[in-house]
């Protein structure tokens, strides 16, 4: 805590925690003002404060940047009121707090975070190429199998067809959906309205796992 002279723009008197906090003696710190003792770039923001200050009776509680006399730079944050005594000269408190490791905390989430969003950029950029080499075969596959289905078949070996057929569908459909992820990302997925057929929807899911059901002997049917 400081008591500051407005007229001269120095410290009246300070306690021993803020003496303590900035290396200064309480003699030296009636040489100095508090626009010494900030860093450059807060400033103009305390000068704002202090025409507050005269409006307000007290400053707006702001965050800022203050050098100690060995030139080391400490976080805290600044709150004050004016002196309500008519018979001293006019000046006002000055509340120092100490948040250095509040600060020290907040910028190691801040890169924690940054190196979160960067891996997350990866691994959507990764998904995204890899859904697209896999979708070069995939084609191929799913071109093959529509040429066999051209072909003659039996009814046996063309219901096997169309299965693998859905299920190779199934699988561009889920490339697709990869794909969406890395847009919902990047702010850049676009939803589509179209028809849905639920009968066919529960077909196409069955239907891979019938021959499987068969084999063990049990019963699966759709209703």
């Amino acid at each position: 805590i400081g008591l500051v002279n407005v007229e001269h723009d120095c410290f009246i008197k300070t306690n021993i925690a803020l003496q303590r906090l900035l290396s200064y003696t309480e003699s030296e710190f009636q040489s100095l003002g508090p626009d010494l003792l900030l860093v450059a770039d807060y400033f103009d923001e305390f000068q704002r404060q202090k025409l507050i200050l005269q409006h307000q009776f007290r400053f707006e509680p702001h965050e800022a940047v203050l050098k100690t006399k060995y030139g080391e730079e400490i976080d805290v944050f600044i709150n004050g009121m004016l002196l309500d005594d008519p018979e001293s000269p006019p000046a006002y408190w000055m509340i120092i707090e100490d948040i250095s490791e509040r600060k020290i905390f907040e910028r190691q989430l801040i890169a924690e975070k940054n190196r979160a969003e960067v891996a997350a950029l990866a691994k959507s950029n990764f998904l995204a190429s890899m859904s697209h080499e896999i979708r070069t075969p995939l084609n191929g596959v799913l071109g093959m199998l529509d040429v066999l289905q051209q072909s003659e078949l039996r009814t046996a070996q063309k219901r096997q067809i169309d299965i693998a057929m859905t299920s190779g569908g199934a699988l561009l459909q889920l490339l697709n959906n990869i794909l969406d992820f890395s847009k919902i990302d990047a702010g850049k997925l676009d939803l589509e309205l179209s028809n849905l057929n639920i009968k066919e929807l529960l077909e196409d899911v069955c239907s891979p796992f019938a021959y499987l059901a068969k084999e063990k002997q049990l019963d699966f049917t759709l209703k």
